[in-house]
């Protein structure tokens, strides 16, 4: 036990120092790995939270289109770091870095708590162990737990709530005392506020311990109620907040995404993401591979797990020494993501995020399967012959230098990066001409280097968002009186074209890589409007 203690210590000291570490670079590497376009979005809504402006993006509109515990979360960052903005963000890197932190410990506890009292105690110490290292070392969850969005915090609360849920056999077939399950709930409804498809888990956590059978079948329902009752009750606010503000309980930026019409990246992006979760220690870019080559990944992962799990007995051995129960419903809710994300939502570039509950439980699986395929394997090897016992260690041995190459260049690549986003620039471009209001589609770190950048894709700005659905957003960035108009070449030349009807002349004034900048020259009489639009901080 001591030498287990050792080695989770270790691990949470590695994963502290490299999350951390990432802070120690300059503003044009922060905005890129781990950190998103999307969350500077966050960023902004929480510093004027910090300074009295209410949830917005821009001082000045309210909007629900971030997700809101991580707001409230770096709101002490901003409070404690004052004008300087960037040093928050330097210091937000600390709370992913103890949230993670936090997640390592709680899925090497879940592993311990998912056993059943005759599975032996070395195999279970093992699992726990390779759930806190791949926890630790897998790159994918680097991105996608501390890329500055929601992510990281959802993925500490779905791991919270199956450490409870295992700790105290919520999902056996005895219900237990129904505070655990209000208290369970709670967890649940955080997660809702954390990201608001946690309430699918929510679902269907109340579903299955409904369907699963009792002795009492009236503490069977209650306690189903009790865990959706809890967590509609924790959430509620953010509910009502929607509705009653801006019409609608999905938040305006999922409305935004839906608008593209994508599904046909959707096809093979979801397949794409689903083998990058089974191959556990790879991933693959987006689009930037045919679609063959991603069905073909999917298959090949799918093909090598299928074959494990029915060579191996996996699937049986891992019910018999373990209670998998506590992990369904971020598994059920998981598969229903996908469902949606893929058949019913516009946003490939963004599944890989949205399927990061799969992720979660398909790495629970792994620990707790891999001390039995090692044994297997073993065994296998000492009855084999010389050529084929070479193989299979040739092959592992390949396998593991690529996952370690793979995964270390993945980090040291955000340390070397030379490519860096237009988005900054032009955010400072954005800072040297508060002339009047800049509208950009994606305005995520303009806005967050200067506040005079207005949101055009309607993901924190529902006027924008209101316009697009109407098919006026030409008319409302004319109306508005933005001075200028800063985007790729597509939409500031279908801009420029579209607003001439209207009145309004547009002329290329500069550019930042792919970034043009426009200026409006008809009139200078839409300052007055554009004072009106925006305010300086």
């Amino acid at each position: 036990m001591p030498s287990y203690n050792r080695a989770l210590a270790a691990l949470a000291l590695f994963i502290f120092v490299s999350y951390v570490a990432l802070a120690f670079r300059p503003p044009e590497q922060l905005v890129e790995r781990p950190y998103q376009e999307d969350s500077f979005y966050m960023f902004n809504a929480a510093h004027h939270l910090a300074t009295g402006h209410g949830l917005s993006v821009d001082g000045v509109k309210p909007t629900n289109g971030v997700q809101p515990l991580i707001v409230f979360f770096y709101v002490p960052f901003f409070w404690l770091a004052g004008a300087d903005k960037w040093l928050a963000v330097k210091l937000t890197f600390i709370l992913f870095a103890l949230l993670n932190v936090l997640s390592m410990f709680l899925i090497a506890g879940t592993v311990r708590h998912l056993a059943r009292e005759s599975a032996p105690k070395r195999t279970i110490m093992r699992a726990s162990l390779i759930a806190a290292g791949l926890w630790a070392f897998l790159m994918h969850l680097v991105q996608h737990n501390g890329n500055g969005l929601e992510t990281g915090l959802y993925a500490a609360l779905i791991l919270l709530g199956i450490w409870y849920a295992a700790s105290r056999r919520l999902f056996e077939v005895e219900v237990r005392p129904i505070k655990g399950y209000l208290l369970y709930g709670a967890i649940l409804g955080l997660g809702i506020l954390a990201r608001i498809d946690g309430a699918l888990i929510v679902a269907a956590a109340a579903l299955l311990r409904l369907a699963l059978p009792s002795k009492d079948g009236k503490r069977r329902v209650v306690a189903a109620f009790a865990i959706g009752l809890t967590a509609l009750l924790v959430s509620l606010p953010w509910w009502l907040f929607n509705y009653f503000w801006f019409g609608s309980v999905m938040p305006i930026s999922g409305q935004s995404e839906s608008m593209a019409q994508l599904f046909a990246y959707n096809l093979f992006t979801g397949p794409q993401i689903i083998g990058d979760i089974l191959s556990t220690f790879f991933y693959t870019p987006f689009n930037q591979y045919p679609a063959w080559v991603s069905f073909g990944w999917f298959l090949l992962n799918v093909t090598i797990v299928a074959v494990i799990f029915r060579r191996t007995h996996l699937l049986k051995r891992l019910r018999a020494l373990y209670s998998l129960r506590p992990i369904y419903p971020v598994l059920i809710a998981g598969i229903l993501m996908f469902i949606y994300y893929v058949f019913f939502f516009s946003a490939p570039h963004f599944l890989s995020r949205y399927l990061h509950p799969l992720r979660i439980v398909w790495i629970i699986i792994v620990a707790l399967g891999t001390p039995l395929v090692v044994v297997d394997a073993k065994m296998y090897l000492y009855k084999s012959g010389r050529i084929r016992r070479a193989f299979a260690i040739v092959v592992v041995a390949v396998v593991a230098v690529a996952a370690l190459v793979f995964n270390v260049s993945r980090y040291t690549k955000a340390f070397t990066l030379k490519d860096f986003s237009t988005a900054y620039p032009s955010g400072l471009w954005a800072d040297r001409h508060r002339d009047g209001a800049i509208g950009m589609t994606s305005s995520g770190i303009a806005g967050f280097e200067a506040d005079n950048v207005i949101n055009l894709d309607g993901k924190v700005n529902v006027d924008a968002l209101r316009a697009r659905q109407k098919h006026r957003l030409v008319e409302y960035i004319v109306e508005s009186g933005m001075r200028y108009i800063a985007d790729d070449r597509t939409m500031v030349s279908t801009i420029q074209r579209d607003a001439l009807p209207l009145g309004a002349h547009f002329v290329i004034v500069d550019s930042v890589g792919s970034i043009y900048m426009m200026r409006r020259t008809d009139s200078d009489a839409t300052t007055e409007r554009n004072n009106k639009l925006w305010r300086p901080l």
